[in-house]
């Protein structure tokens, strides 16, 4: 058996759903931040772990668009983002490393030891698609149940 709630009034209606509208946003930012937690400890579970430079660089932000990015920068490196390079993304396939004499270095090349996943922040991003989609369905029902 359904139970269809009832409404005294139009604006008790509006009021109903103006609520629950609230916690469906709501909802959907506790999936984005639950998120973007599961992808940061992913990619640092698989990231190069020799100095920890990359694991240490791993984090979250937030722009000012309210919109969530996850990246990894390499220390002491302006504007280079090792995220990028190890998933072979341009800009960033094949930068002139100091290590490699200047040359194109690409991630997993053998120039350098690479003790992580090969495109662990994909392997993450992949995961966290998973993730996302879980989160988000669990905490919408919630948000639907409640009155």
């Amino acid at each position: 058996m359904i139970c269809v709630p009832t409404y005294k009034s139009l604006g008790a209606y509006r009021a109903a759903l103006k609520k629950r509208a609230n916690l469906i946003k709501k909802a959907g930012d506790k999936s984005l931040d639950a998120s973007t937690r599961f992808m940061v400890n992913t990619a640092k579970r698989l990231a190069p772990k020799n100095t920890g430079q990359t694991i240490r660089g791993i984090r979250r932000r937030k722009n000012k668009k309210d919109e969530w990015y996850v990246e990894s920068w390499v220390p002491g490196k302006k504007g280079f983002k090792q995220n990028m390079w190890a998933n072979k993304t341009d800009p960033f396939k094949q930068p002139k490393m100091w290590w490699n004499s200047g040359k194109p270095t690409r991630y997993g090349d053998g120039t350098h030891k690479t003790t992580g996943t090969p495109g662990f922040f994909s392997v993450a991003a992949g995961q966290t698609t998973k993730h996302f989609r879980k989160m988000t369905i669990k905490n919408t029902r919630k948000a639907l149940k409640a009155r």
